[in-house]
Formats: structure tokens, sequence, C-alpha cells
């Protein structure tokens, strides 16, 4: 199989900088996806850094051997459709939008919880995968390396296990990331090279339904989404009642679309959080926080008592 020079760089990046990590203490803390750093120290390099950092060498080998049997075949056909050099750029923006697509994603669902970290090429590579897919639908993949199982069914099924692993974080692995690239990397294809609609315009929709409704509860009701993740969604209330919504922890009225929290209750939150995980798992900026919480309570206390 012959590599183009774009897979290629991609290829030796990130192996370097994975290597690199492996070997160097405090390089992937630096630079792993972090939703805390991320949202209150705004470092958002991390969108992108995280995108060449691995856990171990056989994540990185995945990741890099999947790279390597589908990266040249999309180059391929970007470079046939749109010239070799507009292609090449259509080639990395589809491999760098589903990156940060990935990790945007997952920034949106774990914004509540600070410590959620990550790191991985999944996202971009999960990009090209469908972007294969959305070219070469029946191509053959061997689904755990083993099962024949053509592209545009695999593609289906990493849907299914994307939202279910969503809903129940299962394995530790960064669901958020591959959904968001996928749909993504799919979505490049298709504006870039539309012509493929014609013919493939059945996986498309296949796979970008259940993704866009999804999207849709993000953006339009990402309290219900929140709930759906949960697995404790109820379908069956109008818009009106979100005002009189119930918080499971309190169990007191609160406005779900704002989340506007009293102190009390942010105290609250950041207490449970000292009391499941220990108060050295909080992030800088929430200990901050409750130390603040707890100053302003206790002048409070105190201003009543006077």
């Amino acid at each position: 199989m012959r590599t183009d020079n774009i897979t290629l760089l991609l290829l030796i990046a990130n192996l370097v900088f994975s290597i690199y990590a492996f070997q160097t203490p405090g390089i992937l803390d630096k630079y792993k996806f972090n939703v805390g750093a991320i949202l209150y120290r705004k470092e958002y390099y991390r969108i992108l850094t995280s995108g060449f950092l691995h856990v171990n060498l056989s994540h990185l080998f995945v990741n890099l051997l999947s790279l390597y049997f589908c990266g040249p075949a999309v180059y391929s056909v970007f470079a046939m459709i749109l010239g070799s050099f507009a292609g090449g750029l259509a080639y990395l923006f589809a491999y760098f939008i589903s990156m940060v697509g990935g990790n945007v994603l997952a920034l949106v669902t774990k914004k509540n919880s600070p410590n959620y970290s990550a790191v991985g090429a999944s996202g971009a590579i999960a990009g090209i995968i469908f972007a294969f897919v959305y070219f070469i639908p029946d191509a053959q993949f061997l689904l755990f390396f083993l099962i024949p199982c053509p592209a545009w069914l695999f593609a289906i099924l990493f849907v299914g296990y994307s939202l279910f692993g969503m809903r129940t974080g299962h394995m530790n692995i960064g669901h958020e990331g591959h959904l968001g690239g996928a749909i993504l990397g799919m979505l490049v294809a298709v504006i870039l090279v539309p012509s493929f609609l014609q013919a493939n315009w059945w996986i498309v929709l296949l796979l970008l339904i259940p993704s866009a409704i999804f999207l849709y509860f993000m953006i339009a009701r990402p309290e219900a989404l929140t709930q759906l993740l949960k697995g404790n969604i109820n379908f069956g209330y109008s818009r009106g009642s979100q005002k009189n919504a119930i918080n499971p922890r309190t169990q007191q009225p609160t406005n779900t679309r704002s989340n506007v929290q009293t102190p009390r209750e942010e105290m609250d939150e950041l207490l449970d959080r000292v009391a499941k995980k220990g108060y050295d798992n909080l992030i800088q900026e929430e200990k901050q926080r409750l130390d603040e919480l707890s100053a302003q309570l206790k002048e409070n206390y105190n201003n009543k008592d006077n």
C-alpha cells in the first residue's frame, strides 16, 4: 500500500509526540484534554495537543494502524476530485476539524465534570474513517481484527456503541470525542465531495440521523440531554413545565434551563464532590471557589447575628 506524504507526516507526529510523552514526566498532564483546565484556566491549546498524545503503546498502535489503512484512501479521493493541493488541504481539514469537534463535544457534555481528562487521536481518526465509509461503504473492515464486516455496518455499530457508551461511561473510553469526530469527518466529506451522495446517500442518513437527534438535544435542550445520558429522561413534559423541574439532589424547585445556583447550593455540590472523591482531587479553581463560598457564608452568618 502506498502511503501519501500527509498521512505519513500525521503518523510520524503522533508517534514522536506520544513516545516523547511516555518518556517525559509531566507532559501528559500538561497537554492532555482536561475540562477544568480548559474552562477555568482557558488552556484551549489542550484541544489540539491532546490529539497527539496516547495513554500507552497499544492505544497508539490501534490509532496509527487505523489511520494507515484509511487515510491514504481518503486523501486519494479528495485529491482525485479536488486536485492534489486542494485535496491535501481538504484531508488535513477533515482530520483537524474532527479532532477539534470531538473534543468540543466532550467539553460540552462533560462541562460539569472538571476532572474529566482524555488523550488520543481517536476523534480525528474517527473522522477519517467515516469519510472513508462515505466514499467506500462496501469496503471490508476486520471487526476486532478478526471478523470481516462491511464498512457501512462497522460505522453503524460504531455510532450505536458511542451513544451507548456516552450514556453508561462504558470502559472509560472517550465516546464523546469519537462520535463528534466521526460526525464532522463525514460532514466534511459530504460537503466537499457531494458527488458521492447520489450513490451513498443511504449510509449518510443511517449515520447522521441519530447523530442529528443527539445534536438537537445538545443544542436546543441540554437539560434533556443530561437526563438522557443518565437514563432519567422523561419525554412527557412540556417546555412550560421546565421552570418547576425538580433537582434530584436537593429535591427543591430549580430553573433547569439557566442552572442558576445559590451560593449554598453551589457549596453543597462542592462538598458532595469532596465527600465522594476527597479534597485533594478537586482542581485548584474548585478549591478556591470552596474557600470563597465558605468565607461568604460565614460573613453572611455573622452579619445576621449582629
